[in-house]
């Protein structure tokens, strides 16, 4: 804007006119427009649109108005209102990049410095300055070309110059106009605004005087009642101090009476602690002697309980090495057993074939003649070793148990139980059998049983032996028919095992059958035993069947046991050593009071027809009989 200032610079500035503007409205914006600190009221808040005009070298009021509304600030009848306004530059609504705002041409401050110079003269240095242009030569054409547009452009800067200062002159007269114009409207708010001050000033001194007034009336009241107060506090302290005065002596004597008993009691009270000190003392070693003779106690039962826990767990041991090598050796005996009687099976159905075709041509002494030759099972029975006289059947329990049998009466029953035998049938699953009388029992809480029937691992074992006639001479044949029928009801030596719930816990049981027989240790800890007893049909012959000796071992352990009598539907009236045996193995009749052996309890005497059924029956009542007795 100084004159000074030569053209081509102001245009090389006019580049950084929108940015200088930019940051000096910024400025104006945030310092303009400030609240007074008790007040509240605006400083500078009006600005005069005329001055931004001139300050920041617009060219007129309608450009510097386009850019405060360009820059969000607010505009109101030529003022500039700072404290209604935001700074803030506009974005584009879809691209969001700020949109700048492009200056006018500056005719009043950059393009009145050309002076009415042409382009030429200007390229030349014609408005540059002095020494702006090239040094004057010889040649008198330039020179005088030269001297004629350097007149033309001081004509023409000249004109330009008159020009700019008519409309200066008629700015300034338009501006001394727009001022008065303020200045009496300034004036005008002035007033209103002192009006309403007066008036506000003096509504405040009225209230302040109400106040005032108000606060001497409230002092005033406040005054009288402290006096009565007071006056009532002197009267209260005067009594208080008189009722102290009292209590202290009052207190006084009281205090020296409870020291006086305090002195009493601690006295009873040392000699009792002294008393109490030398019973604790006395009481204190005697626990202590307790304690060591209890510790030495618990210490000795630690040591036993170690050793028998080492001597158990040797026993343990032993007995599973025991157990393992038995059942190999019952393994092998057994396949070498079932190897046999398969062997002697095949021979006796070629024999038993043979006597059906040769009954039909011949007589019956020449076919036993002939069998005696071709059976290596013979059937027929040897005499017993020795007799005994009537009424003695009881003498030699111990020894043996005898039933003396007619041969005829053998063969045919021998005959009958072959057929049951070989015929076909499901086997009994006696682990399964014990499984339900469990859970039908009400006795067995938390699977506690006894401890044959029990192991650490919900295991329950049970066995079951079942005792033959002995293989004695003559009876061979026989004693292998009833093994061979009672493996075809339970597979002798075979363990089965059914696991089942009860309350939460899975529990497994395991269930074997043996022969009692076979191996007198198998009968040691069985838990149930079946005895089958072969029905007497005559008396006073030859042929005899022997029971073993652990059947009275039995009885002695109570174990839970029934006798099958197998009947050939021959048999009648009463055997007196049948009658024996069945005393020593269930007990007298008079304790049942019946009348006969059939209606013994745990004596089961079914027809040959229903022995198949009666087996199954028998093996169901002996389990429940264990259990119910445990």
């Amino acid at each position: 804007r100084s004159p000074s200032t030569p053209y081509l610079y102001s245009c090389i500035m006019f580049k950084y006119v929108e940015n200088m503007r930019k940051d000096a409205l910024t400025i104006m914006s945030k310092t303009y427009g400030a609240k007074h600190k008790t007040t509240g009221a605006a400083f500078y808040d009006e600005y005069p649109l005329e001055n931004l005009v001139n300050l920041l070298c617009y060219e007129d009021a309608e450009e510097a108005s386009a850019a405060c509304r360009h820059y969000g600030i607010t505009v109101k009848e030529q003022e500039v209102l700072w404290r209604h306004s935001k700074f803030r530059e506009p974005r584009d609504p879809e691209k969001g990049h700020i949109i700048t705002l492009k200056p006018r041409k500056m005719m009043r401050t950059i393009e009145a410095k050309l002076k009415g110079a042409t382009r030429l003269s200007v390229c030349r240095g014609g408005v540059s300055g002095e020494g702006a242009t090239l040094s004057e030569t010889s040649s008198g054409g330039d020179t005088a070309a030269a001297e004629f547009d350097r007149k033309k452009a001081q004509e023409a800067a000249e004109k330009a110059r008159k020009e700019a200062m008519k409309q200066r002159s008629e700015a300034e007269a338009k501006a001394r106009v727009l001022s008065a114009k303020m200045e009496k409207e300034r004036v005008k708010q002035a007033t209103l605004a002192a009006e309403k001050k007066a008036r506000a000033e003096a509504a405040k001194r009225v209230e302040m005087e109400r106040l005032e007034k108000e606060r001497v009336q409230r002092e005033r009241i406040l005054a009288e009642q402290r006096q009565k107060k007071e006056e009532a506090q002197r009267l209260v302290e005067a009594k208080a101090a008189a009722e102290r005065a009292e209590r202290a002596r009052l207190e006084n004597e009281a205090r020296e009476r409870e020291a006086a008993r305090k002195r009493a009691e601690e006295e009873a009270k040392e000699r009792e602690r002294q008393r109490i000190l030398a019973r604790q003392r006395e009481e204190e070693a005697r626990r202590s002697a307790e304690i060591k003779a209890a510790n030495e106690r618990a210490e000795q039962e630690r040591r036993e309980r170690e050793e028998r826990h080492r001597l158990a767990e040797c026993r343990r041991k032993a007995e599973e090495e025991r157990v393992r090598k038995v059942r190999e050796e019952e393994a092998m005996r057994i396949e070498m057993e079932w190897q046999e009687k398969i062997d002697k099976a095949r021979k006796v159905l070629a024999w038993r074939l043979w006597r059906k075709q040769m009954h039909k041509h011949e007589s019956l002494d020449r076919s036993r003649r002939s069998l005696d030759n071709l059976d290596p099972t013979s059937t027929h029975y040897p005499a017993p070793i020795t007799e005994k006289a009537p009424g003695t059947a009881n003498h030699s329990f111990r020894s043996g148990l005898v039933i003396t049998r007619n041969d005829a009466d053998v063969n045919e029953l021998e005959n009958q139980m072959y057929r049951l035998a070989t015929a076909s049938r499901q086997p009994i699953d006696l682990s399964k059998m014990v499984a339900e009388c469990l859970m039908k029992s009400p006795t067995t809480h938390d699977m506690i049983y006894p401890p044959t029937v029990q192991s650490n691992k919900n295991i329950i074992l049970f066995k079951l032996v079942v005792l033959l006639p002995n293989r004695t001479p003559g009876a061979e044949s026989f004693y292998d028919t009833l093994r061979m029928w009672v493996n075809s009801h339970l597979r002798i030596g075979h363990v089965s095992s059914h696991i089942f719930k009860k309350r939460s816990q899975h529990v497994e049981v395991c269930a074997v059958t043996v022969i009692g027989n076979e191996d007198p240790a198998e009968c040691k800890d069985c838990n149930a035993a079946l005895v089958l007893l072969p029905s007497a049909a005559a008396d006073g012959v030859s042929s005899r069947i022997e029971f073993p000796e652990e059947v009275e071992e039995l009885l002695d352990d109570n174990v839970s046991r029934m006798v099958l009598v197998l009947d050939d539907e021959r048999s009648s009236g009463k055997n007196q050593t049948m009658e024996n045996i069945l005393d020593h193995l269930v007990g007298k009749v008079e304790e049942y009071g019946s009348a006969g052996a059939q209606q013994r309890q745990g004596v089961a005497a079914p027809k040959i027809c229903h022995l198949d059924g009666a087996f199954g029956k028998c093996c169901e009542t002996v389990v429940k009989s264990h259990f119910e007795s445990t």
